[in-house]
């Protein structure tokens, strides 16, 4: 892993206008970010944790601060999978890459790799009904890779899911991950989850959302989830939340 700054957050603040006033989401919101980092955001629900990765990805400019070193090749994982009912598993996977004007060949190339890479072979003609949700998240995920990003960004990208399929999904992204030098940034309201994926854990306080302890999380790989190193760990991080 590359330990040079890639991403630095500086007093990123962001507010909601209503009738009822203006409503603080983020307030002062400061971090760094390596290069290849796993990172996840924890914390209270509706602290603005996903709010934040919208702004990451620049899917929200109106917020105040600075980004620093924001990368201009984003890919995004969404929760509820975001997926284009009308097209097919290689249609969904390459329309990042037929937006960027690649040309036939070069994402037919890439989609093949991804449906490989994704556990997705015998389903390329499938659409999004014909899909479990673990499946249709295995084609968020090829989607998002597809365009071979610089940041992986999830936002609670398991938590529809079974805890099966969950469990799978997090090995396969987590061997996706060890092999590039993508950074990755995941949302999660499971410490557990966190703990067993990511290098540092950025720990949220409620409304306004602000950063209240950031955790270097130094449990060698892979990580023994029945360890008691692993569950003093996820123990302290409840505490705080």
């Amino acid at each position: 892993m590359n330990h040079n700054k890639k991403i630095e957050l500086i007093n990123i603040s962001k507010k909601y206008s209503d009738n009822l006033g203006n409503m603080s989401v983020l307030k002062d919101v400061s971090f760094s970010i390596s290069q290849g980092e796993f990172v996840c955001i924890v914390g209270p629900s509706g602290g603005g944790k996903s709010t934040l990765l919208k702004i990451l990805a620049g899917l929200d400019s109106k917020y105040t601060g600075t980004i620093v070193n924001n990368p201009k090749r984003i890919g995004f994982v969404f929760q509820n999978f975001a997926l284009f009912p009308w097209l097919d598993v290689t249609a969904n996977i390459g329309f990042g890459l037929k937006m960027k004007g690649l040309d036939k060949t070069q994402i037919l190339s890439k989609t093949r790799e991804e449906i490989k890479r994704m556990g997705l072979v015998g389903f390329e003609k499938s659409h999004p009904k014909q899909l479990s949700g673990g499946m249709k998240q295995r084609v968020g995920i090829a989607r998002a890779l597809a365009i071979n990003p610089d940041v992986l960004l999830l936002d609670e990208p398991f938590s529809a899911l079974d805890e099966i399929t969950a469990r799978k999904l997090r090995e396969d992204l987590n061997k996706i991950w060890s092999q590039t030098d993508c950074t990755v940034i995941m949302v999660t309201h499971l410490v557990e989850e966190a703990v067993e994926l990511a290098d540092k854990i950025v720990v949220m306080t409620s409304l306004p959302g602000r950063v209240h302890k950031i955790i270097e999380n130094k449990l060698a790989r892979p990580r023994n989830k029945r360890s008691k190193a692993f569950f003093n760990l996820v123990d302290s991080i409840e505490d705080i939340i």
